[in-house]
Formats: structure tokens, C-alpha cells, sequence
């Protein structure tokens, strides 16, 4: 069976199936998520016949610019689809004190837990409430920071909830969490993992900060910022507003119905 087109999301593994489409006549479409434009794609680019990109950033490793569109990365459709308060009231929280998420991923990120430990029951001293996902392979270190206004997980089986209940995201730089955080606007600060494929996760996080779209903490400065970075953020309308309005200029929430869309084109042209 011969393809009409093939799509690559940037992953290793996309190379030989991309280029083996491309032998047998396939239309490409490249989906390059990063910031930092990975070698896959990099390397696929003289094959392609369209890339979307999610970072105007991501330009400045391309070559073919007449190919290229700032599509932005797919996200779950139902994002911003929970009432605030209802969002609140499944946490037990309440909406008159403001909420703070602690994202590490689905394993858990052990310097974000680690400076997270340290601070939050202070957070939670000065009124603030926290929603923290450690992640499966922490939870156990930390679940007894469990309390009226600390609410600790290993894992959040709905993220809608959790994304509507806070007004600020502390998380790692992966490109499906940057895409989600600028659909909703959520005001966000980001801390790329370290222990990522071509530092990608810190290319990320500067892109949308350099724009005011994000504030950018890097690993090793986690234990040493966090607190005062979360504090000045939330306690800050004025700062929360801006980095909302920021994020929400650099959001694509139409991004999987343009590719979907070029992918029906190029299979009706074949």
C-alpha cells in the first residue's frame, strides 16, 4: 500500500518511515513541537512539503521558510471547559484565596518536588492554596503534606479541573504543557528539565518568556527562587493579567484542525 501522506512528529523513530513515504510518493507533513528544531526534523526538512511549527523559534534551525507554518501544537479539545468555582469546590479549596499547581509530569520531577517540600506549608501559612502532582514515583515522600489547603497527588486523572481551579502553573517546559497553558492563558512559570533530548525543555520555556508569556526558572535555581517567584507572581494581579494577555497572543487553539486540514488536501490531491 502506498501512502498518499505521511506525518512526522519529530521523534527518532519518524525518520525511516518518514523517508520511506517520501520514496514511495507520499505527500510530508512535518510536526515539529520544539522550539529548538530536532535533528529528525531537521533532517527530514529537504523531504517535506509542509512543517508546522509551534515556536516562531523554531525558524532559525530551518532552511525551507516557503514550507513553514506557525500552526501551534494540538491540545484535548475540553481544555477551559470547567466553571471556576466548580473547579475549586472538587479541590475543597475556595475561591476567595488563590490557587497554585505544581506540575512534575506523570513520574514526578525530583527538583520541583524537592523545593516544593520546603515552601509549601509556608504558602499554605500565608493563604495560599496548592494543588501539587508529584508524580507516581515521589508521592509516597510527600503525602503528608496533605492538608485543608494542600491537596497532594500522585497523579490528576482530570486536568481540566486542575488547570481550572488555579491562577498560577509552576511546571516542566514540555511542548504539549506550553501549548495547553497559552490556550487557556494560565499564568505559568517554567522550569525546563535538564535531562532532555538538545535541551529542548529550556529552548521552550525562553521562547514563550522572552515574549512575557511565561517566567523562566531554570532546574538548578529552583531551591533558591521558587518562593519568591511564586509569591510576587500570584500576589500580583497586575502581573497575572500580563502574563495572561502575553499568553494568550502567542496561543493556537485552532492547530489540529489546520493540520488536519492539510492533511486532507494533500490526500485529496494524490
Amino acid at each position: 500500500v502506498k501512502p498518499s501522506v505521511a506525518i512526522g512528529s519529530g521523534g527518532y523513530v519518524a525518520g525511516p518511515a518518514i523517508w520511506g513515504a517520501s520514496v514511495l510518493g507520499a505527500q510530508i507533513m512535518l510536526l515539529e513541537q520544539n522550539s529548538y528544531s530536532g535533528i529528525t526534523t531537521r533532517l527530514l526538512e529537504k523531504y517535506a512539503d509542509e512543517i508546522h511549527i509551534s515556536f516562531e523559534d523554531s525558524k532559525n534551525y530551518l532552511k525551507k521558510m516557503n514550507i513553514i507554518l506557525t500552526t501551534g501544537n494540538p491540545v484535548r479539545k475540553d481544555l477551559g471547559t470547567v466553571d471556576k468555582v466548580e473547579a475549586l469546590n472538587s479541590f475543597g479549596f475556595s475561591a476567595e484565596k488563590k490557587t497554585l499547581l505544581i506540575l512534575g509530569g506523570s513520574l514526578g520531577a525530583k527538583s520541583i518536588n524537592k523545593a516544593a517540600g520546603n515552601i509549601v506549608n509556608k504558602l499554605s501559612d500565608e493563604g495560599l492554596q496548592v494543588i501539587w502532582q508529584t508524580g507516581k514515583n515521589y508521592y509516597e515522600d510527600y503525602k503528608h503534606f496533605n492538608s485543608k489547603n494542600i491537596k497532594v497527588f500522585d497523579f490528576i486523572e482530570d486536568m481540566n479541573y486542575a488547570y481550572s481551579a488555579t491562577n498560577l502553573i509552576m511546571a516542566r517546559a514540555g511542548a504539549t504543557t506550553i501549548a495547553e497553558i497559552l490556550v487557556l492563558g494560565t499564568p505559568s512559570i517554567l522550569v525546563p528539565s535538564p535531562n532532555v533530548a538538545e535541551n529542548h525543555q529550556y529552548y521552550n520555556a525562553k521562547s514563550v518568556s522572552d515574549k512575557g508569556a511565561a517566567i523562566l526558572i531554570e532546574d538548578k535555581e529552583i531551591d533558591s527562587r521558587m518562593y519568591d517567584e511564586v509569591t510576587v507572581t500570584i500576589n500580583s494581579d497586575e502581573k497575572l493579567t500580563e502574563l495572561k494577555k502575553n499568553a494568550l497572543l502567542l496561543a493556537k487553539p485552532d492547530a489540529v484542525k489546520v493540520i488536519a486540514k492539510s492533511a486532507i488536501k494533500f490526500a485529496e490531491v494524490k
